[in-house]
Parts: C-alpha cells; sequence; structure tokens
C-alpha cells in the first residue's frame, strides 16, 4: 500500500486548483487582505504619535514617527495637532473595520464559489463515469465525498486565503513593533519561535487525527445508507438491532476521534 501523499504534495496542487478557478477574483480578494492588512498597520502607527502629542508617552523611537505624520498631514494642509491626529486615527480606523467587513463578505463569495464549481465538477464526473469504474465504489463513499469532504475543502481554502493575508498582517506588526522596542520585539520573536516549537508534535497529532476522523465519518455513512438501502429486508428479517449497534460503533469511534482533533 503506498504512502499517503504528504501536506507539501497536497498543497501544490490545491493552490493551482484555486488560483485557475478565478484567477481575477483571487487577485481581487488577496489586494483588498493585503490593503486591510496595511490599513491596520497605518493605525498602529498612529498610535505612536498620537500619545506622543497627547504628552502620554515620552520615547526615543517616537520622533521619527511624530516626523511622518507631520509631513503626511502637512501634505494635505493640515498642522500636526491632537485634533487633526484624532480624525485621521479614526478615519483610518474605520476604513479598516469598512475594508475588514468587505473582506469577510469576498472571502465567504470566494469560498463557497470555489467548494459549489468542484462538488457539481465531481457530480458531472460520476455521473458521466462508467459503471465498471463505480462498481467498487460504495454508495456511502461517493455520497460522503459530496458533502463531508467538499466541506473540508471550503476550511482549506479559508485557510490558504488567509495564510497571505496573515503573513502580512505579522510582517507589518513586526516592523511596527520594531520601530517602538526592537529589544522587546526580538525577545517576542525567540519566544515565538520556541512555543511554535513546542506545539508542533501537537500539529502533527491534529493532522492524523483529522485523517482518521475523515475515514470514521465515511465509516457512519456508509453504515446509516446500508441500513436504509435493505431496510426492507432488514425489517422483514429482524436484523435491525444488528444495525444499530453497528451505526452505535461507528458513532462513537467517529465522536472520539472528533473530540480528540478538537482537543489536540
Amino acid at each position: 500500500m503506498s504512502a499517503p501523499p504528504t501536506a507539501s504534495g497536497r498543497l501544490g496542487p490545491f493552490i493551482r486548483a484555486l488560483v485557475a478557478d478565478n484567477p481575477r477574483r483571487l487577485v481581487w480578494v488577496i489586494a483588498v487582505e493585503i490593503a486591510a492588512a496595511l490599513t491596520q498597520g497605518v493605525g498602529l502607527l498612529l498610535l505612536v504619535p498620537l500619545l506622543e502629542v497627547a504628552g502620554v508617552s515620552r520615547t526615543s523611537s517616537a520622533g521619527g514617527l511624530v516626523k511622518m505624520a507631520r509631513d503626511g498631514l502637512g501634505a494635505i494642509g493640515l498642522p500636526l495637532t491632537l485634533g487633526s491626529l484624532l480624525v485621521t486615527y479614526v478615519l483610518v480606523v474605520a476604513l479598516a473595520a469598512g475594508l475588514g467587513a468587505y473582506q469577510s463578505v469576498l472571502l465567504v463569495r470566494c469560498r463557497l464559489g470555489f467548494v459549489d464549481r468542484w462538488r457539481r465538477r465531481l457530480y458531472r464526473a460520476v455521473a458521466g463515469a462508467e459503471w465498471r469504474h463505480l462498481l467498487g465504489v460504495r454508495q456511502s463513499d461517493l455520497l460522503t465525498a459530496l458533502t463531508i469532504d467538499v466541506n473540508w475543502v471550503a476550511q482549506g481554502v479559508l485557510a490558504a486565503l488567509n495564510l497571505g493575508v496573515a503573513a502580512v498582517v505579522v510582517a507589518v506588526q513586526l516592523a511596527v513593533a520594531v520601530r517602538i522596542s526592537p529589544a522587546v520585539t526580538a525577545l517576542a520573536v525567540v519566544t515565538g519561535a520556541v512555543l511554535s516549537a513546542a506545539v508542533w508534535p501537537l500539529v502533527v497529532r491534529s493532522r492524523r487525527l483529522g485523517r482518521d476522523l475523515l475515514v470514521l465519518n465515511r465509516g457512519v455513512l456508509a453504515s446509516a445508507t446500508g441500513f436504509f438501502d435493505g431496510l426492507k429486508l432488514a425489517k422483514a428479517h429482524g436484523l435491525e438491532s444488528g444495525h444499530v449497534e453497528s451505526f452505535n460503533s461507528a458513532l462513537a469511534g467517529a465522536a472520539g476521534a472528533r473530540r480528540g482533533h478538537q482537543l489536540a
């Protein structure tokens, strides 16, 4: 039996399929995500000169940011005052919130559109397949692929789209943190690396439990569809208790795997 493909081996074809599905929409989604992340970064940067002008904070690293704020406001004919900074900050935060809401809508549309197109493609493939290719396939496996498995693809689309924006957000936040306090930023980076290494075994375990959960969910659906397909015969021969026991056993295994996956 061949070994299952690695995560990197599955990620490449998945990303290529996502890009080829609707390139223009994907580019727009990524552009909006980056714009939202950069706007949030600008809002964070504005806090430093805002606190400096208000007299709340006096740091050596704030001088450059105050000069940038003065130059930016001067470019539109506004003086550097507490009022102008507050108005600018509120506008930037409102813009970031609007972009965030629009980004959420775009993500939902992109994710559902991609998944529905693949679900229709899979259904057409089953309908057009020759009978000899379907003889060894359980009906429950086809139903699982069209429902549960495709919904997992939707989660993968969301994770892939959020990965790029997460990288941009982290880069912006690191830039802001380095500007404010390089020493504390370095300590935070080292601490994050150590924590990531510590939790990596849990990530590996979560992936393994996820694969087990997929198999066990197929078993639950196979048990149910097998009983419903032969419901008349089961009733006629009094085999209901055996089917119920089989379903309960499959459901218990899936429930245990689900709890383990959630706690991993």
